[in-house]
């Protein structure tokens, strides 16, 4: 779990759980500043965000993290904004939750405002309290939700690739994909694995019962 840093835009004290389907322990991310949340945000993916949107969500009984790719400013019509905002914010309000995170990771600073923006007016819709939303580059970010407007144009620096979370995460085997991109090429079968395995189950005549002989298929639903 990942508690609330004290120092951000609400006062609310909560946790993040990182989830995982292997038989690893939950892990608690204590989070005192920007950085943290930064470096929780890889830990909680599997990988390192670079063109993505990450909804980091608290107060629920069972509080969940999503991430969705940040669409370039040209291609961002209204009907595209809303439908990011559905997908990301909907589930958070079905799943009870009070207060979320967002960071958006881009190059293009115009395209990551305007989506939040969008989704600044659903949250409020919604209910839900924004404590924190950083656009984040390669090595700086900004707080778009400084109360000072000044600020929120301030670049500040950061690195956290030996953060404490970042390098337990490292060690755990959490963290093993350096993008997204990386985590899709690992899904891809391995042509002589799939062969042999679909010999295997014709010769069993395990194919006559339906079972698929390609790992494409299974791929598909990943």
């Amino acid at each position: 779990m990942l508690s609330r840093p004290p120092g951000l835009a609400s006062d609310l004290r909560t946790t993040v759980v990182v989830m995982t389907t292997t038989p690893r322990p939950t892990t608690r991310l204590t989070v005192r500043g920007s950085d943290d949340l930064l470096a929780a945000a890889p830990v909680l993916l599997g990988f390192w965000p670079e063109q993505d949107v990450v909804l980091m969500t608290f107060g629920a009984r069972h509080p969940f993290h999503a991430r969705v790719d940040l669409p370039p400013l040209a291609a961002q019509r209204p009907a595209v904004r809303r439908e990011l905002a559905d997908m990301l914010l909907d589930p958070a309000r079905r799943h009870g939750a009070t207060h979320v995170v967002l960071l958006y990771y881009s190059d293009e600073p115009a395209a990551a405002e305007a989506v939040h923006r969008s989704l600044r007016r659903t949250c409020r819709r919604l209910g839900l309290v924004v404590i924190t939303a950083l656009l984040v580059d390669r090595t700086h970010y900004r707080d778009l939700e400084h109360p000072d407007p000044d600020e929120r144009h301030r670049r500040c620096p950061y690195d956290v690739a030996a953060h404490p979370f970042v390098l337990e995460a490292l060690v755990s085997g959490r963290l093993v994909h350096r993008s997204r991109s990386d985590l899709v090429a690992s899904l891809e079968p391995d042509p002589v694995a799939v062969a042999a395995v679909a010999a295997a189950l014709l010769a069993g005549r395990y194919a006559d019962a339906g079972v698929p002989t390609s790992g494409q298929i299974g791929r598909a639903h990943v």
